[in-house]
């Protein structure tokens, strides 16, 4: 793995349907900063943000306090020169598995896959709560 280049960006956000678009704007800002191109920044905000709601739609009951997701993104810097960004999606909640047959929705992990060089889905043990989702972008150049 690469060496991290600038701070990383790290949200802790409550679980409601608003952390979509607050992830996406915070994400954006930081992608800006870090000099990232457009094209490739609009992927990796579209892509985090369905993981987000993701989270805020099926992790937890309705009505649970204190619910959150937590966002953290860092530019890795790859051995070829290129840079990359991985972002870390998770909550406390309870895994629901996806659907066998879409209802009108459900394209939200094909969307990611799109949109992102990789995702990796980890859900919780039994012993420990959760869903972590890692989006890893495609390299740029630096």
């Amino acid at each position: 793995m690469g060496a991290t280049r600038n701070a990383p960006l790290q949200l802790l956000l409550p679980a409601i349907p608003v952390a979509a678009r607050t992830a996406r704007l915070h994400l954006r800002s930081w992608l800006q900063r870090e000099r990232w191109p457009d094209e490739p920044s609009d992927d990796i905000s579209y892509g985090v943000s369905e993981a987000v709601t993701n989270a805020v739609e099926h992790a937890y009951p309705p009505g649970v306090d204190g619910a959150t997701v937590t966002v953290t993104a860092e530019v890795e810097l790859l051995p070829t020169g290129m840079r990359r960004v991985r972002v870390r999606v998770s909550d406390r909640g309870r895994w629901r598995p996806i659907p066998q047959v879409p209802c009108g929705r459900g394209r939200g992990f094909t969307l990611m896959k799109g949109l992102m060089d990789r995702v990796v889905i980890t859900r919780g043990d039994g012993t420990t709560a959760g869903t972590e989702v890692v989006l890893v972008s495609p390299p740029v150049a630096p």
